[in-house]
Order: structure tokens, then C-alpha cells, then sequence
């Protein structure tokens, strides 16, 4: 879980299509009793849509259901919008239905992404084109890391927080399968980017341990220490923080002596993915402190946090060698 694995992440979208068509199917079917649908190209959009119904469904708000498959029916049916992975959260690139699920799905628990605003549209082609040099030269240099990158995530959202502001770097939500959000206003160079995107991704990657395991069994009352915030977080949240640390010292370190990755990186570009590895060393070794003394993990979750301090060790050697 902890190295790139793109054969895994292409059984994960396979298994996550076919949960997606029995969920929907049974909430139009056997819950509202209307005709089955059929999705032939799940889009993030489209998994926002069946969380929205499940959730109403869990209130045992029938009527809630239907008013939003009524409202929302469109994201079930063939793309309308034009390609492309990197995409500002506004038309043509997203429908008005698209654009509100996706405003839906990414809210977060804080606040920090309420009120979603595409960026500018000169920043929006700036962040792409140089999103678009970064995975090019992470296929060259870190083609592990890219391709499994490809196989996880099928759109790049562009969008910022109201008027802006540099509130988060990214994000990830289970119920937007396939998709992650990166904010322009907050830093667009490329090394950070790149991290940024390792990051979100490996959100996704956990979300799929997720499905039939509790993973951590602590009370979600608990709350502790987190090297990513300054809010103090559940224990679910601090393991969050370790995996994705884990993968992004890997990553980074995998980068460290980029030779092709020169021109879009610069030439401090290896000592900056140094930076960022040592770091995320760092950082882990905090969150993993914290997860070891007051966890309460599952065996899976046991087994994954010891494969993450396995590949941080590794990357600590590395690290601290260079």
C-alpha cells in the first residue's frame, strides 16, 4: 500500500464501479421503486451523487431521495463536458450539477473548503500546464509513482476558497472517487505540487482500506495532535496524516536524484525533494509517536501502519545520506 501500485489501484476503481452500480441500484430500484439506471462512465460526480442519496436514505428521507436523483439525474448519464484531467470547478468543464456535488463532496469538516470559487482563469492555465510538466516528468523519473498516479485519479479539480484565500493546499473525499482538489492560492511551484499530488492520492488509496475494515477502533471523541494541522484530530485523522506521510517520503525520496526532472523542477530541485523528505520523516515520526502509545488499530491497520514505518526508515536512510 505504502509503495505505487497501479495494477492495485486498477482493481480498487473495478471494485468501487461495480459498489457504485449495486448502491445506485438499490437506492432507484428497491428503495424508491423507479426504473434501474445504468452508469456506463462513473465520474467523480457520479459517486458524489450516490453518498448524497445514501446519506438522505440513512435519515429515512424518501422524499429527500428522490427530489435529489430528480435534481442531480444528469450525472448519471453520458459526459457532456470536454476531457481533460486538470479542470477549474466552473463550465464548460463541469456542468452547474457537476459543480455543485463537487462542491458538496469536498466540504470538509472545518470549513476550510466551504465555498468553493474556480480560480482565475489565467492561474487555472498556469497550475494546469505546469501540473501537466510535473506527471510528465514523474513518468520519466518516477514512472511507478505516475502511472499508479493515472490509474487512481481522473480529475485534477482547480478551486480555491472564497475570495481566494490560502486556507488548504488540497483535498480528497471518498464520496468523490477518482477525484482531488488543489488550490491554486495557496502555492503552485512545482515541487509542491508534485507533493500535493502524491499527497491527495494516497488519500484515495486508503479510502479503499476502508470499505470493510474499521482500520482504527479508537473513539472518535479521542482527539490528539496532528503534524498536518493545528487542530487537534481523531485518531482516524492522525492515521490518515502517518499513510500519507509515509507515501510522500517515499515519494520524494524516489525524486531526490531527478536528473531529466531538471527543467521543471530547477536545479535545487533535488535538494527541495530532500527538504520535503526529511520533513515528511519528521512529521510521521510525530504522528507514529502518538498512533503507537494511544492506537487502538485492527490487524489490518496494525499491518499498514508497521508497512508505513517499514518505507520511512527507508526513507529516512536516504534522506539524511544524500
Amino acid at each position: 500500500m505504502i509503495r505505487p501500485d497501479a495494477d492495485l489501484a486498477r482493481r480498487m476503481n473495478v471494485e468501487l464501479y461495480e459498489r457504485l452500480a449495486a448502491a445506485l441500484q438499490h437506492l432507484v430500484v428497491d428503495v424508491l421503486g423507479r426504473p434501474s439506471v445504468t452508469v456506463l462512465a462513473p465520474s467523480p460526480a457520479t459517486f458524489g451523487l450516490q453518498g448524497l442519496l445514501r446519506d438522505r436514505a440513512l435519515a429515512f428521507d424518501l422524499d429527500g431521495v428522490a427530489a435529489l436523483l430528480d435534481r442531480f439525474h444528469p450525472v448519471l448519464g453520458p459526459g457532456a463536458t470536454p476531457e481533460g484531467l486538470v479542470r477549474p470547478l466552473a463550465e464548460p468543464w463541469f456542468t452547474p450539477a457537476e459543480g455543485e456535488i463537487l462542491r458538496l463532496g469536498f466540504t470538509d469538516d472545518i470549513g476550510l473548503t466551504a465555498r468553493l470559487e474556480a480560480p482565475p482563469s489565467d492561474v487555472a492555465e498556469e497550475t494546469a500546464a505546469t501540473v501537466s510538466a510535473v506527471l510528465a516528468y514523474m513518468a520519466q523519473d518516477a514512472p511507478g509513482w505516475h502511472e499508479e498516479f493515472r490509474a487512481l485519479v481522473s480529475q485534477v479539480v482547480l478551486a480555491s476558497a472564497a475570495g481566494g484565500r490560502q486556507t488548504f493546499a488540497g483535498a480528497s473525499a471518498f464520496d468523490l472517487w477518482g477525484a482531488i482538489l488543489i488550490n491554486p492560492s495557496y502555492r503552485r511551484d512545482p515541487v509542491h505540487l508534485a507533493m500535493t499530488l502524491v499527497h491527495e492520492s494516497s488519500h484515495l488509496k486508503l479510502f479503499h482500506a476502508y470499505l470493510d475494515d474499521e482500520i482504527v477502533l479508537n473513539d472518535p471523541a479521542e482527539r490528539y495532535g496532528s503534524p498536518l494541522r493545528r487542530e487537534l484530530r481523531p485518531m482516524n485523522g492522525l492515521y490518515h496524516a502517518a499513510f500519507v506521510l509515509a507515501r510522500m517520503a517515499a515519494f520524494a525520496t524516489a525524486m531526490m536524484e531527478s536528473r531529466t526532472a531538471t527543467p521543471v523542477f530547477g536545479p535545487q530541485g533535488a535538494e527541495q525533494f530532500q527538504a520535503e523528505a526529511q520533513a515528511a520523516v519528521a512529521r510521521f515520526d510525530s504522528a507514529h509517536e502518538i498512533i503507537v502509545r494511544h492506537g487502538r488499530l485492527t490487524p489490518k491497520g496494525a499491518a499498514l501502519i508497521a508497512e508505513a514505518a517499514f518505507a520511512v526508515d527507508e526513507a529516512r536512510h536516504l534522506a539524511l545520506a544524500a
